[in-house]
């Protein structure tokens, strides 16, 4: 038999330790507690991307607008206890939803 656990939701966003540049944005945030966590899906704005693992962080590599806010969205998502792909389905968390502003770019001109 086979169980797909369901993911607790993600927390904020920990700002001391991310860096929101609009060019090379970190983003670290509260992992889910108590819960079994393949992936992690992120939204900024209308782009979508996912963590290659279960750690709660990612570097956003698509150019974003400086001194901008954006809403930003964090969900968890869970394979299974056994398996680290979607062979048998998935289950996501709900989502934490987070604002942030970025930065100027920190390419020198």
């Amino acid at each position: 038999m086979f169980f797909i656990l369901d993911p607790i939701q993600p927390g904020q966003i920990i700002r001391s330790l991310s860096n929101f540049s609009a060019d090379g944005m970190l983003l670290k945030w509260e992992k889910s507690s108590t819960s079994f966590v393949n992936r992690y899906k992120v939204t900024v704005g209308d782009v979508t991307r996912y963590t290659t693992g279960y750690l709660p962080e990612i570097m956003w590599n698509t150019l974003l607008m400086p001194l901008t806010v954006y809403k930003v969205s964090v969900t968890a998502i869970s394979y299974g206890y056994t398996t680290n792909y979607p062979t048998y389905g998935s289950k996501e968390s709900q989502p934490f939803v987070n604002s942030i502003q970025t930065s100027d770019s920190t390419i020198l001109h």
